[in-house]
């Protein structure tokens, strides 16, 4: 856990870059990315998802950084047209109906210039 926040802070205040063609960076409240965020939340225990109201809730793209080793970009295909990977950091604010306030959570999860659903959601609740 220590370690996932190291990363994020590193992430978060050490890049700007931001990769891809995708206009939402993955971060719309309607997307799944979002929805995940919501089913990894529920499984923790973190909020029910019944009680979420969409309409009172938002997100915000805070972070991406494209995934690099000895200095090139990686891609899914292993080629200079190939599906551009990168580390997505999103805050999603859950407008939770039961407390009637939100649940703050950052989510961190693997993205590419085309795809939003390469794996599910790391997620963690912040003041």
């Amino acid at each position: 856990m220590k370690r996932l926040i190291l990363i994020l802070t590193a992430m978060l205040f050490t890049a700007n870059a931001v990769a891809g063609t995708r206009s939402d960076g993955c971060a719309d409240i309607n997307g799944w990315n979002v929805q995940q965020v919501i089913q990894k939340a529920e499984q923790k225990g973190i909020i029910k998802s019944d009680n979420v109201d969409i309409s009172k809730s938002s997100s915000i793209l805070l972070n991406e950084l494209p995934l690099k080793y000895n200095g090139r970009i990686i891609t899914l295909n292993d080629g200079v047209e190939g599906e551009k990977l990168s580390t997505e950091v999103i805050k999603v604010s859950l407008f939770d109906k039961s407390r009637n306030s939100a649940v703050n959570i950052i989510a961190v999860t693997l993205v590419s210039n085309i795809e939003c659903s390469l794996t599910d959601p790391s997620v963690i609740v912040i003041p």
